[in-house]
Parts: C-alpha cells; sequence; structure tokens
C-alpha cells in the first residue's frame, strides 16, 4: 500500500506492516557493511533505489521477535515520503525542524555550509594518537541516523514529547497520537521493558523512561524521557569510550538524583535441580545470515552456565555477572537491578531469551554447532589440518 517503486518479498503470508516496523518486528535480518555508512558523499544513491537494491532477507515472521533494523528503519521513512509526495529531509524540515525552532538540525548529508562549520570532528586514537575522521555519510538511509543536532535543539524535541506534541504555541503531534507513540506496543515478557512506536522504554530505580540511543563510529548519544518528573536528558560522546559512556550516564543520574535501595535476593535453595534448563549459547536474532556479514557473527552468542550456588552466571558487556531467579523464567542480578527473561517453545522447552535493557534485541538458543565454543575452536582445527596437509605435500614434493 505504500511502496511504489518496489515490493518486499512475501516470504512468509503475514505481510510486514507499519507496527512491525516501528516496533522493530518486522523480521529482517542484520545488513549494512559497505554501504550502510559511508565515507564518500559521492557513492550516496537516492533511498528508493538504495532500499530496493539492499532488501536484506526475512528470517522471521512478522511480530515473533524484536531484532533492531536500521533497514526498517528507513522504511518507514520512505513511506513517508510516498504517502506525503514530499522528500523525506524536507518533510522532516517543514514539519518538525521549523515549527519547533530545531535551527541547527539536519538530515541532509554532506551537511549545508551553514551548519558544517560547526560540526563536531570525530576522532578515533590510531598507534597511540587521536586522529580526525570524516564526516559519516547515512544519506542512502537517512531516517537510520543521519541526523546532525545540537543538545539544544534535542532538549527542544524532548520538551515537545513531554508536553505531548506541543512546545509553546506549537503543536506537531496531537495528544492522543502522542500518547499512543509512548505506549508500549510490543514485549516479549510483561516482566521486562518493551518497544512503544519507534522509542523504547526503560526503568531506572523504579522510574518509566521512553526514548533511544544510537550509535555510529564517530558519534554516541542516549535521549531518555521521563515524562512523570517531566524531565529529559540527552547525551552525546564521540571516539573510544563514548558508547560505554553514553549507556551509563541515565542510570548514574537516577542514582544520584532518585537513589533506589537494590532488595536484596536469595537464591532458591532448589535452582541447581533445574538451572540445566537454561544453560547453552543463545544468539540475537540481530545477525546476518545470507551474505558474507555472516561471517563478522560467527563467534557470537551469549552463554549462561549454571554456577552450582543456585545462580547463573552470563557474559555481558564484557562482565560476567550472576542472576538469581525470583519468578518463572525470570531473574534479576545478584549485584544489580538487570533482569533476563527466558521463553519456553511449545513444548515447555527453553528456547527465547531477552534483556530488559534491551526490548528491540531478543536471542533464541543456538544449535550446538553454532555454539561459541564451536564457532572458536572449528576455525583452529581446520587451520591445523590445512597446515598439516600442506605440510605433508611439502615433504612428499622434496623425496620426489
Amino acid at each position: 500500500n505504500y511502496l511504489k517503486t518496489f515490493q518486499i518479498p512475501a516470504t512468509y503470508a503475514e505481510p510486514i506492516t507499519l507496527r512491525h516496523i516501528m516496533t522493530h518486528t518486522a523480521g529482517f535480518e542484520e545488513g549494512g557493511l559497505g554501504y550502510l555508512i559511508l565515507l564518500d558523499p559521492t557513492k550516496m544513491l537516492p533511498s528508493k533505489v538504495a532500499m530496493a537494491k539492499y532488501i536484506p532477507r526475512r528470517i522471521n515472521e512478522p511480530g515473533a521477535y524484536s531484532s533492531y533494523s536500521n533497514y526498517a528503519t528507513a522504511l518507514a521513512g520512505l513511506m513517508v515520503e510516498n504517502v506525503s509526495g514530499t522528500p523525506f529531509n524536507q518533510y522532516i524540515e517543514d514539519n518538525i525542524f521549523k515549527p519547533l525552532g530545531m535551527n541547527s538540525s539536519s538530515f541532509v548529508e554532506p551537511l549545508p555550509e551553514a551548519l558544517h562549520k560547526n560540526m563536531a570532528v570525530g576522532h578515533k586514537r590510531k598507534a597511540g594518537v587521536l586522529k580526525s575522521q570524516p564526516f559519516e555519510i547515512i544519506g542512502s538511509f537517512a531516517p537510520a541516523g543521519a541526523l546532525s543536532s545540537t543538545a539544544t535543539d534535542m532538549a527542544k524535541f524532548m520538551m515537545a514529547h513531554l508536553n505531548n506534541g506541543r512546545l509553546g504555541d506549537v503543536q506537531i503531534l496531537q495528544a492522543d497520537t502522542a500518547n499512543l507513540m509512548h505506549s508500549v506496543a510490543y514485549k516479549t515478557d510483561e516482566r521486562v521493558s518493551g518497544m512503544n512506536l519507534g522509542f523504547y522504554e526503560n526503568f531506572f530505580n523504579g522510574h518509566r523512561m521512553i526514548g533511544h540511543g544510537g550509535d555510529t563510529f564517530q558519534f554516541h548519544s542516549d535521549l531518555m524521557i521521563d515524562k512523570a518528573e517531566n524531565l529529559g536528558i540527552y547525551v552525546s560522546y564521540m571516539g573510544d569510550g563514548g558508547a560505554e559512556g553514553r549507556s551509563k550516564f541515565v542510570q548514574n543520574f537516577y542514582d544520584q538524583y532518585y537513589p533506589q535501595a537494590l532488595e536484596e535476593i536469595t537464591p532458591p535453595e532448589d535452582f541447581n535441580d533445574r538451572a540445566s534448563r537454561y544453560a547453552g549459547s543463545y544468539k540475537m536474532w540481530r545477525h546476518n545470515q545470507s551474505t558474507v556479514e555472516k561471517a563478522l557473527g560467527i563467534a557470537g552468542g551469549l552463554n549462561v552456565v549454571p554456577t552450582g550456588e543456585n545462580t547463573l552466571m552470563m557474559g555481558f558487556g564484557g562482565e560476567a555477572r550472576q542472576f538469581v531467579e525470583i519468578d518463572k523464567n525470570l531473574f534479576r542480578q545478584v549485584d544489580g537491578p538487570m533482569r533476563i527473561v527466558f521463553g519456553e517453545d511449545e513444548n515447555g522447552n527453553i528456547r527465547d531469551f531477552g534483556v530488559d535493557v534491551y526490548p528491540f534485541m531478543e536471542a533464541s538458543r543456538q544449535p550446538s554447532i553454532e555454539s561459541s565454543f564451536f564457532a572458536n575452536t572449528l576455525p583452529g582445527i581446520s587451520l591445523l589440518l590445512f597446515l598439516t596437509v600442506w605440510l605433508g605435500w611439502m615433504y612428499r614434493r622434496k623425496e620426489f
């Protein structure tokens, strides 16, 4: 109904809807290597051309799992363009930026000269020295991350959402529309956070927040809104370590200004008897299955291991963390608020996995052959076999 120049393949009987796209449950595989973020603006394609050229494979039925998709987000922007008859960048300029007075914001790439001269320059440390990096081009998939903006402009955007679509005398969204956008539209489990429409929700010390974070290679940003406290937080970092900084800022803020004592929990004494149900390697659905990018996730996976002390242990964010069962298939971090939840298949076996801080990214149990053990071991075995055969061939050749 909304795509005019190409169609998404009908891999499954159920079609993808806008609700699936806005909740990241469309079922697309991950993709983007070599075309999502560019450094050469001459290689940028019109969105409708790029979207038709790089259609990702559909690997799940719509609505089955949440899996963050830049392609789906760009697809939503293309539909705005098709329905309105106005180019996406111009539509956002006319209906959001200008009405809210966001005069230092643009989806246009390369940036207009008036904004380019004020643009922060990304840096990366190379050989021990910070080196400036070129401007990142996402224009072919602009709605997925091409926005350049300032903290002042983002403050205006947040205030409009805190007031259900209004800033001063300007109304960019009807109140009912804003409330719908801010409400939960998909959850893997009612006991953890979920996806809104575009935004997602997180909980910090008992406070519900809605917003969105994001990363390019050079910049790392987060926007979170606490409607109950009439509070908005926007942070943006550049360079190495920025992703970690932006992911921890909001929690640190709430620990300082809205502290909440962490309830101590005691592991059930009989959990060891059923811990093996959850043990295994789980793989996020945000991965590639059909192109060369599949190799990038070969060693991926979240390993869940029973500790023998009535808890589960999992490596997360580069750290090993222990989790205690607090309800059926629901666990809380021993020394933190993070929750993880498991889902069962039709036979009652544990199959799926979710983390409350990532409502846009679910995982499922991997087959043994795809576990991190095999992924890390098989390449070494293959190399050893290759060297053995090669050395044998060289020895025989020398004999002759």
